[in-house]
């Protein structure tokens, strides 16, 4: 999926216009989109709080812990995981957040990158609380200054993602899946499979630096 809070912004930096004049695509953004946008979201989210690397590989594996087929994420294997995701430098700064008061609904992850293109690494969320974690790390975003936002579509965020003002979705790649285990191809089939983000590969440097 991707994302465009900013269309001004955004045409200006695909023409490669001299960064100087960021502030008038800013202004204009600001003026005439910004209040467009604003409409479209429905109600109040609720809170989110930025957390360090360690708290967000503590809480991820249990955000996904209703999935049948899932990634098996150890704390110390996901810590320096995660760890090398922040050497991805052309990515911009990996940035984790946590969703919810007392309880947590859930955790997002995204590459804060140049000219305010982030690039989501992972939305996690409790069964049925999608809509309310991609509406904290929308608004977030939006009061952040992003110019555009991309990210993996996962089918259990589809309905969360569709009406968010500026959204569109582009085909990137398949995920082909080769097992003789009937469970897993019945999962696979009902969506009940979590796989991509840092289960994926994009947050490697061997996508970014090696070429």
């Amino acid at each position: 999926w991707q994302c465009t809070f900013r269309p001004v912004a955004y045409a200006a930096k695909l023409l490669r216009l001299p960064t100087a004049v960021d502030g008038i695509w800013s202004a204009l953004d600001n003026r005439v989109v910004r209040r467009r946008q604003a409409a479209y979201i429905f109600g109040s989210p609720p809170v989110d709080r930025e957390i360090d690397l360690r708290a967000y590989a503590s809480l991820a594996p249990e955000m996904i812990a209703h999935f049948s087929v899932r990634p098996k994420w150890e704390q110390e294997e996901m810590e320096w995981q995660l760890t090398m995701a922040t050497e991805n430098r052309p990515l911009g700064k990996l940035r984790f957040f946590a969703v919810g008061g007392d309880k947590t609904l859930g955790c997002y992850a995204y590459f804060s990158g140049p000219r305010g293109i982030v690039r989501v690494l992972d939305v996690l969320a409790r069964p049925g609380k999608e809509s309310d974690v991609v509406q904290a790390m929308y608004k977030r975003l939006e009061a952040e200054g992003t110019v555009e936002a991309r990210g993996s579509a996962h089918p259990h965020l589809l309905s969360a993602l569709s009406p968010l003002p500026g959204m569109r979705f582009r085909h990137r790649a398949f995920t082909c899946v080769a097992t003789r285990h009937q469970d897993i191809r019945d999962a696979i089939a009902r969506n009940d499979i979590y796989i991509g983000g840092l289960a994926g590969e994009y947050w490697s440097r061997l996508m970014t630096d090696f070429h």
